[in-house]
């Protein structure tokens, strides 16, 4: 390192920087073990993590549903990514996702390569397991050491850039991370040139955290090449010449007034979306929950520059991560996301400390700090009001969740909730509900009855009272019936409901059929639990409504003859079968 008297702590490339960093050399009785490490070491990290910090799979039920549950973190921003992929150069207007109007890299491949959605949805995941690949491998380049290249990735991969990329629907924090860990590690220039050129695409956090990614490198350097300040002038050149594409188009646009937010965005971004407007303590807790127990290296980081490179580049670190948290950490709502800016401090650390701060506790502590970053639990944390906290659990807990729902994820409880509002005369909101339940399973029979029938019944109530569209909800409710029978071709209720419906609207064929297939399906249903005695009900109500009084009322016997003395719906059912009897023909 020119200008300083103290030696670098990694030992130098003998092959010069060029054919150090991500493509050093290796040989070729090596490279598949390298590789097999590298990628061992990449899943093994991806499937651990996931393991103590799994995606809430539950609110992924709620993608595309319409209302609160679409405000959830994990989910909000992919109904505006989709449409972006549909139109990709119409201006984005919701306060929220506005920040996504520029990040086109994965909008244009998907629209011009008519990407299929499920590709689509797997890249974020993808582009993690990229990013652990490449920290694998800057790992194994420059410490040649199994067990760090094994907790390294494991440490990276329990930050919140992970836990985002794998955790949010439809956001590329991994290809970010992947970018800017080849802008500060990479050796070959033209993987400074590439990420400079794709990243800021992907996320415009890039250019912002540029400056910091510039100082590592520069502190990094300077422990493995005494050339370091002629090679850092060149690196930033190349990425200085990657940047010109975004900033000159961005810079047209902004002039030009092309794709640009409205004039009150400002206002109402500084107002309600920032950081800078959280208490401190929201701010300190994002932070904290974005790397946890790592922390630790990247504060020890300026320390070991200070031992080893002297004060002037340990104070220009210090300040750069400083002023990065506090300018990205300020723009963010997402807080303990942002704070995953410094992983590449972080990297840069775990590396410089193992192969060069002396003393037996060196390693024992790293490894203390992967393991605690296992156990120690964690939240994601949000700017809003009031302050968003999203615990984070282990997949077992997440698992079981789908499982066994809570209310607001439950498709019953929302049906049930329309049902209320439906007998409370709430017609908007019944409907709303009975929407939700089928929005959290495209499969689920009784929401889309539910809602058939209230479009049928009451439809005129919840739009303008129109014959059009008293038509158009009616074709509607047939279109319910039918998705409940596609669901559940034995639920005779959809059926029912079908035929009833086509009968009113003159279709005496098709009513026909729906009523024989109703009750065929109930016929089933009884065949299959002889002693079961709601089948029996429900196949007494549906012969009711057909017209049957007869086989109506001899059901009711049957459930009273295979029904305890005790049971407390005996009486209801006593009732309903006098009734019958007075309305069925005498026999003769």
């Amino acid at each position: 390192m020119s200008g300083s008297s103290h030696s670098p702590i990694l030992p130098a490339s003998p092959a010069g920087p060029a054919a150090s960093g991500l493509n050093a050399p290796a040989t070729t009785s090596t490279v598949r073990r390298e590789w097999a490490l590298i990628l061992g070491a990449a899943l093994a990290a991806a499937a651990l993590s996931t393991f103590f910090f799994a995606p809430r799979f539950i609110v992924w039920r709620a993608f595309g549903v319409p209302g609160p549950l679409g405000a959830n973190i994990e989910i909000f921003r992919s109904p505006w990514f989709l449409h972006q992929v549909e139109q990709p150069f119409e201006p984005i207007e919701n306060l929220s996702n506005v920040v996504i109007q520029w990040r086109m890299l994965f909008p244009l491949l998907a629209h011009y390569l008519h990407l299929p959605r499920p590709v689509l949805l797997a890249l974020p995941w993808i582009g993690c397991i990229v990013a652990l690949v490449v920290v694998a491998r800057i790992l194994w380049t420059h410490s040649r050491d199994t067990r760090l290249v094994w907790l390294g990735t494991l440490l990276v991969a329990t930050c919140s850039w992970y836990l985002v990329g794998t955790g949010w629907v439809l956001y590329f924090d991994g290809w970010l991370m992947a970018a800017m860990l080849l802008a500060t590690f990479g050796q070959a220039r033209w993987q400074l040139l590439l990420a400079a050129l794709l990243a800021p695409w992907i996320d415009e956090r890039f250019v912002l955290t540029l400056p910091l990614l510039v100082t590592v490198r520069w502190v990094f350097l300077a422990a493995r090449e005494p050339q370091g300040w002629r090679e850092i002038t060149r690196d930033v050149a190349f990425l200085a010449v990657g940047l010109v594409p975004y900033l000159g188009i961005r810079g047209w646009a902004w002039t030009a007034g092309v794709l640009q937010p409205s004039k009150g965005f400002f206002e109402g971004f500084f107002t309600n979306s920032m950081g800078f407007n959280s208490p401190i303590w929201v701010t300190l807790l994002g932070a904290w929950h974005g790397l946890r127990a790592a922390w630790l290296l990247v504060l020890a980081l300026p320390v070991l520059v200070w031992r080893t490179q002297g004060p002037f580049r340990s104070w220009a670190l210090g300040l750069m991560l400083f002023f990065s948290l506090v300018v990205l950490l300020g723009l963010a709502g997402d807080i303990s996301r942002s704070a995953s800016v410094v992983v590449p401090a972080l990297l840069a650390a775990v590396i410089m400390i193992w192969t060069g701060w002396r003393g037996r506790w060196v390693r024992p502590a790293i490894t203390g700090i992967c393991a605690a970053n296992l156990l120690i639990p964690t939240m994601h944390v949000v700017t809003s009001n009031p302050v968003s906290l999203i615990p984070v659990y282990y997949l077992y807990a997440e698992l079981g969740q789908l499982k066994q729902p809570p209310d607001q994820f439950n498709p019953k409880w929302w049906n049930a909730l329309g049902q209320q509002a439906q007998q409370a005369q709430k017609m908007q909101d019944a409907f709303n509900s009975f929407s939700t339940a089928v929005g959290l399973d495209s499969g689920y029979a009784e929401g889309f009855i539910s809602r058939g029938v209230l479009l049928f019944n009451e439809g005129v109530r919840i739009q303008p009272k129109d014959a059009a569209a008293s038509t158009q909800q009616k074709a509607m409710a047939l279109e319910d019936f039918g998705r409940a029978i596609q669901a559940d071709p034995h639920n005779p209720n959809g059926w029912l409901n079908r035929g009833i419906a086509r009968r009113e609207m003159g279709d005496a064929a098709g009513s026909a059929a729906d009523l024989k297939s109703a009750l065929n399906a109930a016929d089933e249903a009884v065949a299959a639990t002889p002693k079961g005695l709601e089948p029996l009900i429900a196949r007494s109500q549906l012969r009711q409504a057909v017209g049957d009084p007869v086989g109506a009322a001899a059901d009711l016997e049957k459930v009273l003859e295979l029904a305890p003395a005790d049971w407390p719906n005996r009486s209801p059912i006593e009732q309903a079968l006098a009734e019958l009897k007075k309305t069925r023909p005498p026999s003769r």
